[in-house]
């Protein structure tokens, strides 16, 4: 994004095409057969079957939604996938500071994140954004591989 704008912008309106069949086999072959302690994979905002292929080969999920009233289903995802969900961030777009992430009860970490916007790099120093790395970190390490 800061080398090429618009480039970046049609590569990623090229990625958020609906997946095929075929796609999410490749995407879920990817996540199987990654030999690195960590595989991150943006699987967009829909549940959908290509989704569920490709999460069929996972071990966790870090939820990041817009409207909270979607985290439900989200959870029922992750739960029929058996994938351990690591955090649960609020996207708040009008909001004016982040909730740093807390653990709750449930070992669920929670909180929020504001204004995201594409190409913004100061989203790096952000307290949420901080702290869901070193949760990740921390797990890495604990688990040898996430």
């Amino acid at each position: 994004m800061r080398n090429d704008p618009d480039n970046a912008r049609k590569l990623k309106d090229d990625y958020r095409e609906d997946f095929t069949p075929e796609i999410a086999k490749t995407r879920a072959e990817w996540v199987k057969s990654c030999q690195e302690p960590l595989c991150l994979v943006d699987i967009g905002g829909k549940i959908s079957e290509e989704n569920k292929i490709i999460c069929a080969e996972a071990t966790h999920i870090i939820l990041l939604a817009g409207d909270l009233k979607d985290l439900p289903e989200w959870r029922e995802f992750s739960k029929s996938l058996k994938l351990q969900i690591i955090a649960e961030i609020h996207s708040d777009r009008d909001g004016k500071a982040d909730k740093e992430l807390e653990r709750c009860e449930d070992d669920i970490y929670r909180g929020s994140i504001h204004s995201l916007k594409r190409g913004d790099e100061s989203v790096q120093e952000r307290p949420t954004v901080k702290k869901l790395a070193e949760l990740i970190i921390h797990l890495v390490n604990k688990e040898g591989k996430i």
